[in-house]
Order: structure tokens, then sequence, then C-alpha cells
């Protein structure tokens, strides 16, 4: 997903997949762990992790479409526009 932040442009990627693995291993970006999707409704995080999840469950968790996103602001909101990422030919 891209976004503007004042004079920086921010890239996420975000992957979602399943395994059998119940290890994670620790980052420099945070605590890394397990979590049931209906519990990530509650957690503090951005617009953009926000709208990724959200999107996961309705649309990308049944399809093996990727999908890029663009974060901008409609009335003053943060809103997201979702293309999905495929060869034109």
């Amino acid at each position: 997903m891209h976004r503007r932040r004042d004079d920086e442009i921010r890239i996420q990627y975000m992957y979602f997949g399943c395994t059998t693995a119940a290890r994670v291993c620790s980052t420099d970006e945070g605590e890394l762990c397990w979590m049931p999707f209906d519990t990530a409704a509650e957690l503090d995080v951005s617009a953009t992790t926000r709208f990724a999840l959200d999107h996961y469950v309705r649309i990308g968790s049944r399809s093996d479409t990727v999908y890029v996103g663009a974060v901008d602001a409609q009335d003053g909101e943060p809103a997201i526009t979702w293309a999905r990422l495929r060869d034109p030919e």
C-alpha cells in the first residue's frame, strides 16, 4: 500500500498466508504474534493496516489475486482505492 505523509511517501508491504508453524521469531520492528482476525479489529493500528485487514477478510482471503492500495483523504477522512495487480496482456 502507498501513502503520503507530510513530505514522505510510505510503502507498506503486507503478506497473508497459511502456515502450520506456531513459533515466531523476534524482529527489530516490534513484537510478532499470532492472533485471530476477530481480535485484530481491536488493535491500535494505522488506517492503512486497518484497510488491509478488512480487505483481506472480505476479499483477499478468497482470492489468489494480488491487490495494491493507495490511501488518500475523502471529506477529511482516510480512504483507500484498491486495484488488482495483473498483466494487461
